[in-house]
């Protein structure tokens, strides 16, 4: 039992400095008076407060890792890449602007499919933390929001692709 909560322990103080470094500030730093700098820079530090290095991060354009693969190897494939859906393998793949499904819904459909319409199955294929992700992917970036111009004839399926 001691080993378990040891785990515990370490399992929330290595979420709590996952959390604090991904907000850029690092709670277990050492100042200059600490790590025995120079009367100075202790000087400098006491007026200015401890310097902080703040590092550039790149901005990822487009969805995050985990959704890429899976949105635009799977779902992108019916719906296509910017979610207006139309004509596709199985059958005519819904338009992701216009659902009217919560997150809940959406992973249901992603696992469990809807094999008359030509969904299919993920389950097993991919994993609840990716259908979750995807699915909050698709509430982020088209639930209700309007297709880009000159998209519509696409999603009625004017448009043949």
């Amino acid at each position: 039992m001691k080993i378990v909560g040891l785990i515990r322990v370490l399992g929330c103080l290595a979420l709590c400095f996952a959390f604090f470094s991904s907000l850029g500030a690092v709670p277990f730093s050492i100042s200059g008076a600490e790590a025995g700098a120079g009367p100075d820079a202790v000087k400098a530090e006491a007026e200015t407060g401890p310097e902080v290095v703040k590092e550039e991060r790149k901005k990822i354009k487009g969805p995050p890792p985990l959704v890429h693969t899976e949105f635009y190897g799977l779902c992108a494939t019916c719906h296509k890449s910017d979610g207006r859906g139309g004509r596709s393998y199985g059958g005519y793949a819904a338009n992701l602007h216009k659902t009217e499904l919560e997150l809940e819904g959406l992973i249901y459909f992603m696992k469990y499919g809807r094999p008359e319409k030509g969904m299919p199955a993920f389950d097993g294929i991919i994993g609840d933390r990716v259908m979750n992700a995807v699915a909050n992917y698709i509430i982020d970036h088209f639930k209700g929001k309007p297709l880009a111009e000159g998209r519509e004839a696409h999603s009625r399926g004017a448009i043949d692709d």
